[in-house]
């Protein structure tokens, strides 16, 4: 190899050298760029593990809490692990997980090779210079390489190379007449379409807010089941305690039978309150089989919430249902909801997809004009000659701009998403809107709850008070046992009202839970 040949081929490889390391350097920092702008984008401001303060119980410990009396606690972390609603949120949260990961692979170059060979015959004359003979077949063999590369800045970097030689078919054994290489490095830039980072990491963004999106639609799918677990156990424990006081007054009714009859016999009372305290025994047993057989009722529909088969037999704890008031604030309240609340969430997720998606079409309405640069070098040798072809190297550099005139379509298309992007955002508002007024609602309920409560406290005590005077009164003969019965059905409607306010007061607050994120002890 003479000495100008060897500078030659220096002179060639720094600039490629140099090249080929601003590739690299720079496809790293494209991708320090990714992980430090996009790897969070869209993530929710706290995890549900963090805003729940229960967990999902495992296969044996259900086992374990099936065998020994359920509480609170006990149903909704069974209904954690067993809910089918949950497990399907659950899936469509690892599915959008799976694109997010999957949707960095824009990044990664993508590479293709291709390698084919072909055969051709000539004709050649007797003034040839390579001085061969006047026919042949020859057959030539190439590989052809490209790697083209995304950056986040929305550059792309194209790399292809191809490889050949050239042999003669008629003398196999002989060595190519000739091969080479041929290279290229480009760098294409938008500068309207496709311009800016949003524009080239568009997939990536997207897919973060998708998986934000569903890990908020799976936190409200927690907050629901836990809501109607919640719901059906303080209905469960309701219709217990109907059972007892429906067995007290069937108690009641009994004891008012024998002394009617007693007081027959002295003659203190007529045959006809005999009659009256039997009808009234008979109707308090048929209430206590109904609320009996509501009670199982109940549980079934606990345990369809659990996601438990329905023929499973559990037993509830020795919870009862108490008045213990909880101080609302109702500002507070509504500025938790506003940040935490799962559907608002989103919907916010929503509305930057929409104004996401608004931008890619915009920019998609606008002409290309796109700037470049490469460098390339090519090198061909005759194996016959023993010398080289060609051997050459170089730049080039240049712009291209291109307008679609009358593209109405993409002028719609922009148009079209701007509109939508503006309607989630009203969607949005009304939302919030929404969530504030029935947050309003339940502390305006539960703070009028302790009044009722205290109210019906009073009506119970009275009733008690008026039913042991109205059997004292009627064991003397001086009242008949309308004026008992008439006592206590007084008593027993007011505590039913009593339990159903309990009932009710905390669903409301077990609905304003699922509504701020915001776990209120009972």
């Amino acid at each position: 190899m003479s000495m100008n040949t060897l500078r030659l081929r220096l002179k060639l490889a720094r600039p490629l050298c140099v090249l080929r390391h601003g590739l690299v350097i720079g496809a790293l920092l494209s991708w320090g760029i990714v992980v430090a702008s996009f790897a969070k984008e869209g993530a929710p401001d706290r995890k549900a593990e963090d805003l729940l303060p229960f967990k999902p119980y495992a296969e044996a410990e259900i086992q374990a809490a099936l065998q020994r009396p359920l509480y609170l606690e006990d149903c909704i972390r069974i209904a954690l692990s067993k809910s089918l609603a949950l497990r399907q949120a659950a899936g469509d949260l690892r599915r959008a997980q799976a694109l997010r990961s999957g949707s960095f692979g824009i990044y990664f170059p993508v590479l293709n090779v291709t390698g084919r060979k072909q055969a051709s015959t000539s004709i050649r004359s007797a003034n040839d210079e390579l001085k061969l003979k006047d026919g042949g077949v020859d057959y030539n063999v190439e590989i052809l390489g490209n790697a083209q590369m995304l950056l986040p800045t929305s550059s792309i970097v194209t790399y292809s190379t191809d490889f050949f030689r050239e042999y003669d078919a008629t003398v196999p054994s002989e060595p190519a007449k000739k091969d080479g290489r041929n290279s290229t490095l480009n760098l294409l830039q938008p500068l309207l379409r496709g311009a800016t980072p949003k524009i080239a990491n568009s997939k990536v963004i997207s897919a973060g807010h998708n998986k934000s999106l569903q890990e908020f639609n799976y936190l409200g799918q927690q907050l629901q089941t836990i809501y109607l677990i919640k719901r059906a156990y303080y209905v469960a424990l309701l219709q217990r305690e109907l059972i007892r006081v429906n067995r007290s007054g069937a108690a009641s009714d009994s004891a008012l039978v024998l002394a009617s009859e007693a007081l027959v016999l002295a003659k203190l009372a007529s045959r006809r309150d005999v009659l009256s305290a039997q009808i009234r025994a008979a109707d308090s047993r048929a209430v206590l089989i109904r609320s009996q057989t509501d009670f199982q009722g109940a549980l079934d529909l606990l345990k369809d919430e659990m996601g438990l088969p329905i023929e499973t037999p559990i037993t509830l704890g020795a919870d009862t249902l108490k008045f213990a008031p909880v101080n609302l604030n109702e500002a507070e309240l509504i500025q938790i909801a506003l940040n935490n609340n799962p559907t608002l969430n989103v919907l916010k997720r929503v509305v930057k997809i929409a104004k996401l998606n608004s931008s890619l079409a915009h920019n998609n309405a606008l002409p290309r004009l796109d700037v470049y640069g490469g460098y390339f070098w090519i090198h061909e040798r005759s194996a016959i000659l023993n010398a080289d072809l060609a051997r050459k190297s170089g730049w080039n550099a240049g712009f291209s701009f291109s307008y679609p005139l009358l593209h109405r379509e993409a002028a719609g298309e922009a148009e079209s998403a701007e509109i939508a992007a503006r309607q989630q955002e009203d969607r949005l508002a009304d939302l919030e809107r929404q969530v504030t007024l029935n947050i309003r609602d339940i502390v305006r309920s539960a703070s009028n709850s302790a009044e009722e409560v205290a109210a019906i406290r009073h009506s119970i005590a009275v009733a008690e008070q008026k039913l042991d005077f109205a059997r004292t009164m009627f064991n003397l003969g001086r009242a008949s046992n309308f004026d008992v019965t008439d006592a206590q059905e007084f008593l027993q409607n007011a505590q039913n009202q009593y339990l159903r306010k309990l009932v009710n007061y905390y669903s409301q607050l077990a609905q304003l839970e699922t509504l701020t994120c915001k776990f209120i002890a009972r």
